[in-house]
C-alpha cells in the first residue's frame, strides 16, 4: 500500500517540477528571441534539439534542414515533417548541380572505391580520393584522374558531389540560394568540405548549427572533425552567437552523474583540452524521477576479461530476481573480437536467446549493384565494370581495365554471363 505523501512534499515536487521546465524553457527562449542570423547550439543526447527545430523553423515556408548520414535524415524527416526539407549535404548538392547543369545526374556511393581500385590497377598507387576532397586540397594532382573516371563512368560519389557544389557556389555566389531559416545537425561529424558548403549557405540565410563536440565519431572516417564546431562556439570573429541545451531528459540522474564526473577527471588530467566547456545536467521530472529510483547506481567492476561473461550472468540474474518478468539486456564491447568471446562464454553458460549480428564493412560495391546498373541502362559502363569485377578473375578483370576503352558495355566473356 503506498503511504499518503504530506501535501507540503507534493507542493514542493509540483515546484521543482514547473521550475525545472521554466529553466529548460529559458534556454530554449534565448536561441529563439536572438536576433542573430548565425547560431550556434551545442546540445548533448536528450537536450532537445528536435523540440528546439521544430520551434525555429515554425512559421517559415521556404526552409531547409541538413545533416550528414541518410538515417539522420529519416529520423528529423519524421519529426519534422510539413515544417523543412530534410536533406543530406550529398542529397542537397545533387540537387545543386542538376539545377546548375541541367543533366540527370545521379550517385553512386561507393564510386571513391570504384577508382580507388582503378588507379590501383593503372597508376599502381593506392589513393584515397576522398582525402583531397574533404581537407580541400584542390590543386592535388589525382583529382584530374578521377575527374577522368568519374566521367568515364557517368556517376557521381558522395565526396565530389559536395565538392563540386561548393566550386560552383565559389564561382559563382549569385546562384547560392537564399532560405528563410537554414538548420544543421551533427556539425561535430563535418569536414572542411562540408562546413565550406555550409559557410556558403550562411552567406545568404540565417542559419542555425547544432550539435556536440564531444559526440564526434568520424573523425577517421572521413576527416571530420570537432574544431569546426568548437571555433564557431568559441570564436566570435566567425560571427555566430553561441548557446547551449543542458538539460538531459533521456537518461537517470545516475548516468547523468557519472558522465560528468568522467569529464571532470579527464578535464583535470589535460586529456580534453580545446573542449568546449557546457553543463549537463538532469532535468527534473516526476516520470523519470521513478525510473531514477528504481535505477539508483551503476555498477563498476575492474576484471579480467575472462571474467567479464561471469559478471554480465550475474547481473542478468539479479535483474531477472527483481524484474520477473521479460526483459533484454543489452552488452556494448569495444572491440569485434571481445565481443564474439563474450558472444561464446554466453553460450556456453547456457544462454541462448543471443542475438550477434557482427557488422561487416565493405566498400567493395556487391554484384547486385551492377546488375541493379545495368537493369537500368543496359550501356552503363560503371554498371558493366562492378559486374566485371565480381565475375572475371583478377587477371581478367585487370586486362579490360588496362585497355581503357571509350566505353565498357559487352566486355564480359561469353562464358561469364547468360545471354
Amino acid at each position: 500500500m503506498e503511504v499518503p505523501q504530506p501535501i507540503e512534499k507534493k507542493a514542493a515536487d509540483i515546484n521543482k517540477y514547473a521550475l525545472a521546465e521554466l529553466e529548460r524553457e529559458k534556454h530554449v527562449n534565448a536561441i529563439l528571441q536572438s536576433t542573430s542570423s548565425r547560431k550556434i547550439v551545442v546540445a548533448g543526447p536528450g537536450t532537445g534539439k528536435t523540440y528546439l527545430f521544430k520551434r525555429i523553423l515554425e512559421g517559415k515556408n521556404q526552409t531547409l534542414t541538413l545533416t550528414f548520414v541518410n538515417s539522420l535524415v529519416e529520423d528529423l524527416s519524421l519529426d519534422l515533417c510539413g515544417i523543412s526539407a530534410v536533406k543530406t549535404l550529398h542529397g542537397f548538392a545533387l540537387g545543386v548541380m542538376k539545377k546548375a547543369t541541367g543533366k540527370n545526374i545521379k550517385l553512386f556511393p561507393k564510386l571513391g572505391h570504384v577508382i580507388r581500385e582503378d588507379a590501383s590497377i593503372l597508376l599502381d598507387e593506392s589513393i584515397d580520393f576522398d582525402y583531397p576532397f574533404h581537407n580541400r586540397d584542390d590543386e592535388n594532382k589525382h583529382i584530374e584522374f578521377y575527374k577522368k573516371r568519374k566521367d568515364f563512368y557517368g556517376y557521381y560519389g558522395y565526396a565530389d558531389i559536395v565538392f563540386a557544389a561548393v566550386k560552383y557556389f565559389e564561382k559563382t555566389k549569385n546562384k547560392i540560394p537564399a532560405f528563410q531559416q537554414v538548420v544543421v545537425d551533427e556539425l561535430q561529424d563535418f569536414n572542411l568540405l562540408e562546413v565550406c558548403l555550409i559557410d556558403l549557405l550562411a552567406e545568404k540565410s540565417p542559419i542555425l548549427l547544432a550539435g556536440d563536440d564531444d559526440q564526434a565519431l568520424y573523425e577517421s572516417l572521413k576527416s571530420a572533425s570537432p574544431q569546426h564546431i568548437r571555433q564557431r562556439h568559441n570564436d566570435r570573429s566567425f560571427g555566430y552567437d553561441g548557446f547551449c541545451l543542458p538539460y538531459c531528459s533521456r537518461c537517470t540522474r545516475v548516468i547523468i552523474e557519472a558522465f560528468n564526473d568522467i569529464i571532470n577527471g579527464a578535464s583535470k588530467d589535460g586529456y580534453l583540452n580545446g573542449r568546449i566547456d557546457k553543463a549537463f545536467r538532469y532535468f527534473e521530472d516526476e516520470k523519470q524521477d521513478r525510473v531514477c529510483d528504481a535505477n539508483p547506481r551503476l555498477i563498476y567492476a575492474q576484471l579480467f576479461s575472462k571474467q567479464i561473461p561471469w559478471l554480465i550472468q550475474k547481473c542478468v540474474e539479479d535483474v531477472a530476481n527483481e524484474v520477473r518478468s521479460k526483459f533484454s539486456v543489452l552488452i556494448i564491447s569495444p572491440t569485434r573480437t571481445q565481443s564474439r568471446r563474450i558472444v561464446s562464454a554466453l553460450k556456453q553458460k547456457g544462454f541462448k536467446n543471443l542475438l550477434f549480428v557482427e557488422k561487416r564493412d565493405s566498400d567493395e560495391p556487391p554484384l547486385l549493384d551492377g546488375l541493379a546498373l545495368l537493369l537500368e541502362n543496359p550501356n552503363c559502363n560503371l554498371g558493366w565494370r562492378v559486374s566485371a569485377k565480381q565475375l572475371l578473375s583478377s587477371t581478367e578483370f585487370e586486362a579490360i581495365l588496362k585497355r581503357q576503352p571509350k566505353s565498357t558495355p559487352n566486355l564480359l566473356p561469353n562464358s561469364s554471363v547468360a545471354k
